[in-house]
């Protein structure tokens, strides 16, 4: 019914749908195989967001199945009709590892970027941005994504339409981190 509608692209998203999630690449391979001859001249495209959990990790779960590499589940990926990987950044490095607790994620995720795209899928950046938070923390990711237009590389990056940017609003585990950190009804405020 969706595909009928025009929608064009479909959202897998976090941790509770790539690691445990089990049935969601079948539905992806579903879509894939009802879109063919759609006449839709805009292509499908079918997102995973992640924080890269699984990015260089060996003999792991995820979606339903056990995997023996990142590339093997890169490859099922595809396979099944994913089309872009979005990985969350929470702004630049020391403050995005800081609020997942991970040392060292940014730059896994950074250098991740490469297998993504030898894979065949488009990684991009679902990026909590903060006021003043300059985009310049951007600019290795959009370099690793516009090698031919390296000048022009953050701009594109900026306004590609795959990269998903918002302001940091959470309810659930992450409200913890919301200490120094406005809150939702003063950035209502701030903005009226």
């Amino acid at each position: 019914v969706f595909l009928s509608l025009g929608i064009r692209r479909y959202d897998f998203i976090g941790g509770e749908v790539s690691r445990y999630g089990d049935g969601w690449l079948e539905l992806a391979r579903h879509l894939v195989a009802m879109d063919v001859d759609s006449g839709w001249p805009e292509p499908l495209a079918i997102t995973l967001y992640t924080n890269g959990w699984w990015l260089g990790a060996e003999h792991f779960e995820a979606a339903g199945r056990t995997y023996k590499d990142e590339a093997a589940y890169l490859d099922d990926l595809r396979v099944h009709g994913v089309t872009h990987v979005l990985f969350s950044i929470d702004g630049p490095e020391a403050r995005h590892d800081r609020w997942r607790g991970h040392p060292g994620l940014y730059q896994r995720v950074l250098s991740g970027f490469p297998r993504v795209i030898e894979a065949g899928i488009q990684p991009r950046l679902s990026v909590v941005m903060r006021p003043g938070d300059p985009f310049e923390f951007l600019r290795p990711f959009a370099e690793i994504l516009f090698t031919t237009d390296p000048e022009n590389a953050l701009a594109r990056f900026l306004y590609d339409p795959m990269n998903h940017f918002n302001n940091f609003i959470d309810t659930g585990s992450g409200a913890k981190l919301r200490k120094g950190m406005r809150s939702l009804e003063s950035l209502g405020r701030a903005e009226a």
